[in-house]
């Protein structure tokens, strides 16, 4: 009786630590998809207005393929302890209930591992990926407030370990003739600039002058000198004297 309550009380615990890694793994989802999805002008004023905070997260957000291996390692991690704990802990508290049942000690095992695996999976993907995901995207700036503090510490703990999968993935980049490999993810170009601009209020009572401006200026690289000069004889003149 004592040995079962003892193996009830592990489970439980082990259930618990399933459920840590699972918050986990959203936090470092959610720290990858905030720090993705924030732009360098968006992370500046956040710097100006939220003290260290915002400083540490310009700092981070400067460095932003450094800390997104610090994401990938932290999912990876979190990812590989929920299956090494949950599942085991999920088919060792529902196996007891199919032996009640009369299902072979095969039978009873196979299906308590199957109910496990689908119910660790179910916790990973809504409450480790999808829910943080989500999160991050629709609120980038709150997002990479909060986890820019708990990153910055994991990836200074984690620091040997991340230099040597970056330095890995660098050289097997260079293999495949990538030698040199920079983030852009924050520059538009001249095409995605124009769009932008391009779009008016269809709520304005008249187009905005500031706008097309800027688009004639961005059309610029597209013309040639002719394109701007006026013949002579179609110009009207008045004297200035006159």
């Amino acid at each position: 009786m004592q040995r079962m309550a003892a193996d009830l009380l592990g489970n439980v615990l082990l259930l618990l630590v399933a459920l840590l890694l699972v918050l986990l793994n959203g936090f470092f989802v959610a720290a990858e998809f905030a720090l993705f999805k924030l732009r360098h002008t968006q992370a500046v004023g956040l710097a100006q207005t939220n003290g260290w905070h915002g400083r540490l997260l310009l700092g981070v957000h400067a460095h932003l393929d450094a800390y997104l291996s610090a994401c990938q390692l932290g999912i990876t991690l979190a990812s590989l302890g929920l299956g090494w704990v949950g599942e085991p802990a999920f088919a060792h508290l529902l196996q007891p209930l199919f032996d009640t049942l009369g299902l072979s000690p095969e039978a009873a095992q196979f299906t308590a591992l199957a109910i496990a695996f689908s119910l660790i999976s179910f916790l990973h993907i809504v409450l480790g990926e999808l829910a943080p995901k989500t999160m991050a995207i629709r609120r980038p700036e709150r997002m990479s407030l909060w986890t820019a503090a708990p990153l910055y510490v994991f990836y200074w703990l984690m620091y040997p370990a991340i230099g040597v999968l970056n330095t890995s993935a660098n050289r097997f980049l260079r293999l495949l003739g990538w030698d040199e490999v920079e983030h852009h993810s924050h520059r538009y170009s001249r095409e995605e600039l124009m769009l932008i601009v391009g779009r008016q209020d269809p709520n304005a009572v008249a187009p905005d002058q500031g706008l097309a401006l800027m688009s004639h200026a961005l059309e610029l690289p597209d013309m040639v000198a002719g394109d701007l000069m006026r013949p002579r004889a179609s110009i009207c003149a008045a004297c200035a004297k006159a």
